[in-house]
């Protein structure tokens, strides 16, 4: 969760700047070079994404871990049938 707040507060950050800089030029551009603002949108958009995707990450894990314990819990009380079933049998086989 420290991953994914910091990663929040980063790109919120980063948001506000670009909102609060943002000029708009009427004139021609002078050259082809990325402005500043340019380079900037562009890493908080890459970092906007990359959040998206571990978060979503951070989900279908849960879902996978969820499905683990499900499994895991099916599996014990087929162990604990198991051992009732060898018990029982062993108590038929001893009284005969």
């Amino acid at each position: 969760m420290n991953q994914r707040g910091s990663m929040n507060q980063r790109t919120d950050e980063i948001e506000r700047i670009l909102n609060a800089s943002k000029v708009n030029y009427s004139g021609p551009q002078v050259s082809q070079q990325p402005t500043l603002y340019d380079v900037q949108r562009r890493y908080a958009e890459d970092l906007k994404q990359l959040r998206q995707q571990f978060e979503e990450s951070q989900q279908k894990q849960e879902i996978k871990d969820r499905e683990q314990a499900k499994e895991k819990q099916i599996d014990r009380l087929y162990d604990l049938l198991a051992i009732g079933v060898a018990i029982a049998s062993m108590i038929i086989s001893l009284v005969k």
